[in-house]
């Protein structure tokens, strides 16, 4: 095993046989120590080869994150955590591809919940699309190193974050994004907004900084009948980019529809189409440093679908309780000029 991971992989033997203790001994733990693992595999195969702006690529591999952590106050309301994420990535000859640490401080009460510190991504941008995010970012940079502070009411969810990519050096260039979300919800009745930026500062003769800024705001319903849940929304979707130092600024705009619906949350469909105005117009110069969103949206029309089965999604109780899911999807992508296909696979199991 390379040196550089060699504390990660002791942090994962020590992490896995206190959790085989704790377990063993669950009746005399005091409750304010915790031990989670989690187990995540992926498999995401992109099809874009008849797609002139799509990078066909296959993402295939095992997260493993052990956690301890320490609840502090009278309800552990606060709780520090450390811990540890390891990718094994398929067909690769190293025992560990990527080690990241995790160590965060995490409060909730009362509907607000924040983290601060190294913590995963998924707690600030499982919400969003690949629109945002597409999943091969998610996949490279499944840590966070910033904040996040979210409030959820009976009709309202908020969340705020601010993650720090890399900072500025002879080699680096100066990365952050951050991300706003609002929802609400009446009825059926539902109204969204999401907005992330990117900032890049370029390291470059030129020391140019660039900026993408993404907003939308959709309006639509969300009902169910029976065991069938359906949703439909409409409304705008908009990109700012600008190069400071060559003083360009794109303004790009159009309609986005979004929709979705399933049957008891096992078998569904949802997608969205886009039509205006072609985004990421730097995308060829600065690619991935810059946008982290999909890259079928420099396209001025584009149609995305997933159809998906939801295989198990289980709870254990009892002395190892813990949650189990696998989910089967298959996406299909059209341009005007070519339709591409993606299918992927995903299994989570955590302990508790």
């Amino acid at each position: 095993m390379p040196t550089r991971y060699s504390k990660y992989a002791l942090l994962l033997c020590l992490l896995l046989s206190l959790t085989q203790r704790l377990h063993a001994q669950s009746d005399s733990l005091p409750r304010r120590w915790q031990i989670e693992v989690t187990f995540d595999y992926l498999f995401d195969n992109k099809e874009f080869e008849t797609s002139p702006i799509g990078e066909s690529y296959t993402l295939a591999g095992v997260w493993v994150r052990p956690t301890l952590s320490l609840g502090l106050g009278n309800n552990s309301e606060h709780r520090l955590y450390l811990g540890a994420n390891l990718l094994k990535e398929m067909g690769t000859r190293k025992v560990i591809d990527t080690a990241h640490l995790t160590a965060y401080y995490q409060i909730q009460y009362q509907g607000w919940e924040a983290r601060i510190g190294l913590f995963p991504s998924y707690y600030a941008t499982d919400h969003l699309s690949e629109r945002f995010l597409e999943r091969k970012a998610q996949f490279l940079r499944p840590i966070m190193n910033g904040i996040q502070l979210s409030q959820r009411g009976d009709h309202h969810f908020v969340n705020l974050w601010l993650d720090w990519l890399t900072k500025k050096g002879a080699t680096d260039r100066e990365r952050f994004h951050a991300g706003l979300t609002t929802k609400y919800h009446r009825g059926i009745f539902v109204a969204e907004s999401n907005l992330r930026m990117m900032h890049l500062a370029t390291s470059d003769v030129a020391n140019t900084v660039l900026d993408d800024l993404q907003g939308e705001l959709l309006l639509g319903i969300q009902s169910h009948f029976n065991t069938f849940n359906f949703g439909a929304a409409v409304g705008l979707y908009s990109t700012i980019e600008r190069d400071r130092y060559e003083q360009k600024c794109y303004r790009n705009i159009g309609t986005l529809g979004t929709f979705n619906a399933d049957w008891k949350k096992r078998i569904g469909l949802n997608g969205y189409i886009y039509y205006g105005t072609g985004h990421q117009q730097m995308r060829g110069q600065y690619g991935s440093l810059l946008y982290f969103e999909h890259p079928m949206l420099q396209a001025p029309l584009y149609l995305q679908t997933v159809g998906y089965w939801q295989i198990f999604d289980t709870h254990f109780r009892g002395k190892l309780p813990g949650h189990c899911a696998m989910r089967l999807e298959l996406g299909l992508h059209f341009l005007p000029s070519a339709l591409s296909s993606h299918q992927a696979l995903t299994l989570s199991v955590q302990i508790p």
